[in-house]
């Protein structure tokens, strides 16, 4: 049955204005300009990215601490200009840069190491006297006597 109808369709030109009909939205469908595509980006180039992207973060985040801002001003130098001259490093000066702000924030603060030896030097005192290897001499509190 549905054959019998597309066949009666072809003989009377049905099938030619869809064919038609389908050509011509075809060609403008073709002649529209292309936005956007799609590709696959190499490992390499995409871990590139990447990595130029944390280490421009940073460095951003380093030169936005009030010290370092403050000198920057000293320079001359506006949060703007330093911005825009970020941009203009290239991956190896920005990995490097990177690399040199590791180093220097490796070395830590030294006000917490120096805490943290007083803490672990009194934790040994206080295990000795407890061990009764020395005796510290702590004072110890005066109890009343009920009367």
């Amino acid at each position: 049955m549905l054959m019998r109808a597309m066949l009666k369709s072809i003989r009377n030109g049905g099938l030619r204005r869809v064919v038609f009909t389908l050509i011509g939205a075809l060609m403008i469908i073709g002649l529209l300009p292309n936005t956007g595509g799609a590709a696959v980006i190499p490992a390499g180039e995409a871990d590139m990215h990447a990595a130029r992207a944390q280490n421009v973060a940073k460095i951003q985040a380093t030169l936005e601490r009030k010290e370092i801002a403050a000198r920057l001003a000293d320079y001359g130098l506006t949060p703007e200009e330093v911005g825009s001259r970020l941009d203009r490093l290239s991956d190896q000066q920005a990995a490097e840069i990177s690399a040199q702000i590791d180093k220097i924030n490796a070395g830590g603060d030294a006000v917490g190491l120096l805490i943290s030896l007083a803490l672990l030097a009194l934790l040994v005192l206080l295990i000795l006297h407890l061990l009764g290897y020395i005796d510290l001499k702590l004072p110890r509190p005066k109890h009343k006597q009920p009367s």
